[in-house]
């Protein structure tokens, strides 16, 4: 799977689809939220957008208390990340990420 999806194209596929499917995404984060299992394993709900749309409630489980920072900071609102996620009918999540730094034209220009 090389091809990154927009969050418009997430949104016909999941609707048109009775599968789940698996896909990249680049997107911005403009919310987030810390919750807690039944079982109390924390978790973030996190609102994404591009250019096409917005895509909201996507999780990232976490198994554990020591990981739960360093996933705020990664997923932290304005941030620009990569994704690896699994989209059900009945949620989507995140199955990796990786931190985009996005340099603007002033810091090419200074270069």
């Amino acid at each position: 799977m090389s091809k990154f999806l927009k969050a418009n194209e997430i949104i016909n596929k999941g609707s048109e689809s009775r599968y789940n499917f698996q896909f990249l995404s680049k997107m911005q984060i403009f919310s987030q939220t810390t919750s807690t299992t039944r079982h109390g394993k924390p978790y973030l709900v996190i609102s994404m957008r591009d250019i096409t749309g917005n895509i909201s409630n996507i999780n990232k489980w976490i198994d554990n208390n020591d990981d739960l920072e360093k996933y705020q900071e990664i997923l932290k609102i304005g941030n620009v990340v990569e994704i690896y996620s699994f989209y059900s009918t009945l949620q989507i999540w995140i199955l990796s990420v990786n931190y985009l730094i996005i340099l603007m034209i002033l810091s090419y220009l200074l270069l």
